[in-house]
């Protein structure tokens, strides 16, 4: 029966070489005469031919979504030996796998703290990951190892996220919800443990890893956290990038680099272009529009806001600020780099009312001085709009043309 399948299977390889062949060699006039014939219009048979197969391409990668949804499962903490041992001797262990990694070049992917900085739930996290994709046993006894080729992937493209969303088929902002998926479909476990001092981290070796998201942590912050592992696990699969105690990858470029590649690339799996730019279009950049998209996207509302200044359609800017000063400010791309907020609230502006409420205040335009450290800013206004996030006050601030 077997031999039979390969004969027709042959037979039909044969005839669509012909059939391409036919093709290849038919002059382009009477491709398009036999379709203007067959059709009236050849533009418009392309369209719905390019329209079908569109369709198919949607549909086929939403029935891989789908897949890679119905495998996740949530998995509870093994019993495994190695848990059992004292801090020292989980540092050594960690220690020896990265040190035979290193010698071996075998495609080892580690971002996390410094071994000895690590609390012991964090090691455990990392050894549960090292036992599961086969690097050590259950013993901590490290495995015989071939070496692997699989890297970092390279894309020619600037959103990688967003390939593979549109690889996934996906169209709408419910289908991204569950990131967990999304990562099985990239070769990536995901366990929920309780983190200390860090939110996540991944280990991975050859073409499969494990991520470990904080448990205690919200939603929106398990995603976002989750999402920044994946771009980790696309940008530097095969590469050690070890922490510093505040959290951050280390202090020279290529660390700092790591990281602004792994948020981006999360903001554009979470928050991807193509679904998120026509809303804000539709709804306006203001923070009522920041909520409800925080709300479609399942996203905290201080991401979103930064991703509306990031990639919105009107110059702007969002500014934080405590009690006891300014913390933090991000710049859209189309804003000028002299515009520097205060250090202060301005006595009149209204977000200082809002420490430790939980409300927004209305939009309304405002001098720029009020803002603005620049002597220019005198010379225009701006639209303010403030909103109270844990104790913080952020600030959209929407520049007129100027």
């Amino acid at each position: 029966m077997t031999g039979k399948k390969n004969k027709y299977k042959e037979q039909l390889l044969r005839l669509a070489d012909a059939l391409v062949n036919n093709m290849m060699e038919t002059p382009d006039e009477e491709i398009l005469a036999e379709a203007a014939e067959e059709y009236g219009n050849p533009t418009k048979a392309a369209d719905e031919v390019q329209e079908i197969i569109q369709r198919a391409f949607v549909a086929a990668g939403k029935e891989r979504l789908r897949a890679a949804n119905a495998k996740v499962r949530i998995r509870r903490a093994p019993d495994l030996g190695v848990l059992t041992f004292p801090v020292r001797e989980k540092i050594a262990i960690v220690r020896k796998v990265i040190t035979k990694a290193q010698k071996t070049g075998v495609c080892l992917t580690l971002a996390a703290r410094k071994e000895e900085e690590l609390a012991e739930e964090n090691l455990n996290a990392k050894l549960e990951a090292l036992v599961e994709l086969g690097v050590v046993d259950d013993m901590g006894n490290l495995r015989q190892w071939h070496r692997g080729s699989i890297q970092s992937q390279v894309s020619d493209s600037d959103f990688p996220a967003e390939i593979l969303l549109r690889e996934l088929g996906v169209t709408e902002p419910e289908e991204i919800h569950r990131v967990e998926g999304i990562a099985d479909y990239r070769g990536v476990t995901v366990h929920y443990r309780p983190l200390v001092g860090c939110e996540a981290h991944i280990v991975g070796f050859g073409d499969r890893a494990v991520a470990f998201i904080n448990r205690t942590s919200s939603g929106p912050r398990q995603r976002f956290s989750l999402a920044h592992e994946l771009g980790h696990w696309h940008f530097h699969r095969g590469q050690i990038l070890t922490c510093e105690t505040d959290g951050k990858l280390g202090t020279d470029d290529n660390d700092a680099n790591a990281e602004r590649s792994a948020d981006t690339y999360a903001a554009n799996l979470l928050m991807p272009r193509y679904l998120f730019l026509p809303r804000v279009h539709e709804l306006g950049v203001t923070i009522e529009t920041a909520e409800k998209l925080s709300n479609a996207f399942k996203t905290s509302i201080t991401a979103t806001l930064i991703r509306l200044v990031k990639i919105g359609p009107e110059p702007a800017m969002l500014v934080c600020h405590s009690r006891r000063g300014r913390k933090w400010y991000i710049r859209g791309p189309t804003v000028s780099n002299k515009w520097v907020p205060k250090n202060e609230l301005h006595p009149r502006s209204r977000a200082s009312k809002l420490f430790g409420k939980r409300k927004k205040n209305g939009r309304r335009r405002v001098r720029a001085d009020m803002w603005l450290e620049h002597r220019d800013a005198a010379s225009f206004e701006i639209y303010e709009q403030s909103r109270c996030v844990s104790n913080e006050v952020l600030t959209l601030l929407v520049f007129k043309p100027y």
